[in-house]
């Protein structure tokens, strides 16, 4: 399932890929050693879109899940605002996906369901 989000996001991203490496004189061989062999790994570090990926899967996980309308918004937006806020209050479910996405991703958890959980996160980093 990894793969198929990947798949999915790269050729979401073909477009803009290939003009910057037009732009940055990368050769079609690099380009495909670099898909091959670092993409994924590339992918994974980036604010949003690393967040955004774990979450994609997440949901593909959980045979369970309902797909409502407006998922993929939300998903959108909040991977955003977690990407790269300090901190981000929201929904529980939305909670759930995303405070596991930066568990998976290592990173440090900015992400709570209600103000009052925030508020110690936030009295600690405002000192």
């Amino acid at each position: 399932k990894r793969k198929c989000i990947d798949l999915f996001l790269l050729a979401d991203f073909k477009q803009v890929i290939a003009e910057e490496a037009l732009a940055a004189g990368i050769t079609p061989e690099q380009m495909t050693e670099w898909i091959e062999q670092r993409f994924a790994h590339d992918l994974a570090s980036m604010a949003a879109t690393g967040l955004y990926r774990e979450m994609v899967h997440n949901k593909h996980l959980n045979k369970g899940y309902r797909w409502e309308h407006n998922d993929l918004v939300d998903m959108t937006y909040l991977t955003c605002a977690a990407g790269y806020c300090d901190f981000v209050v929201c929904e529980r479910s939305a909670t759930a996906a995303l405070d596991s996405g930066q568990r998976r991703l290592g990173r440090e958890r900015t992400v709570f369901r209600n103000l009052r959980q925030a508020l110690p996160a936030i009295a600690e980093r405002v000192g």
